[in-house]
């Protein structure tokens, strides 16, 4: 990996960690750098698959020494992203559903993205949420006693733009005055929004998330959002 660093993007950063897997303490390795990104991240995992005239054994050699393994190329996932996020400002009051077809439709040519749409309404509070890959969403609520309970968005296995479930269905439930939504990406532990104390400004809360729940392996995006009910 070091060696693909310095050929392809000429610098970049080996990072080590350890991780809890499952109970078990496990050995991250990061290998992290600002080239150009790979265009086929599927092809480039082939054996003998290589734009350099190599042996192409790096990427899948390394696969085949790991319990886990993936590449990510931020060129190929800011790609997928933007696409979709055009089609989504291109159709705002286009259903849920039909804005995950839209976006699948639209996303084909790329690697595909993990999604999670939330809907709100401004009148009513009324929240629409449906999710497709990994993108966390939940909704928080403290009652005058002090307790707390919480919601969360129902995500289905699959890939925008590879791969869709065969039916979509999106739940519906109310943000009330005070609620609070936090959307987050899979660089977060999965009980971020369990570990989160709902009373603090969202710009408060979001750095503590970052600062307390990212894994460190992979991006962590956190997306704050409060009700703060009718404005006078």
């Amino acid at each position: 990996m070091a060696r693909n660093i310095a050929y392809y993007a000429g610098h970049g950063e080996i990072r080590l960690g350890v991780v809890d897997r499952d109970g078990r303490r496990a050995l991250a390795i990061e290998a992290a750098d600002d080239g150009p990104g790979i265009a086929d991240i599927e092809q480039a995992m082939e054996d003998g698959y290589s734009t350099s005239g190599g042996l192409g054994l790096g990427l899948p050699g390394a696969r085949r020494m790991t319990d886990d393994f993936e590449v990510v190329s931020e060129g190929a996932a800011a790609d997928a992203a933007h696409r979709a996020t055009d089609i989504v400002a291109q159709h705002p009051a286009e259903p849920l559903r039909t804005l995950f077809g839209l976006c699948h439709e639209a996303l084909a040519v790329t690697r595909g993205c993990a999604m999670t749409l939330t809907r709100i309404g401004l009148d009513d509070g009324s929240l629409g949420w449906l999710g497709v890959g990994n993108v966390a969403a939940s909704l928080i609520r403290m009652s005058v006693d002090g307790s707390v309970s919480r919601q969360s968005a129902l995500l289905r296995g699959g890939v925008v733009g590879y791969q869709l479930p065969p039916q979509l269905h999106v739940r519906h439930t109310v943000m009330l005055p005070g609620d609070l939504l936090l959307i987050g990406t899979d660089g977060l532990a999965s009980d971020f929004a369990e570990n989160t104390r709902a009373g603090q400004p969202t710009g408060e809360l979001a750095t503590y998330i970052l600062e307390h729940c990212a894994k460190g392996t992979d991006d962590a995006l956190i997306l704050a959002l409060r009700n703060r009910g009718p404005s006078s």
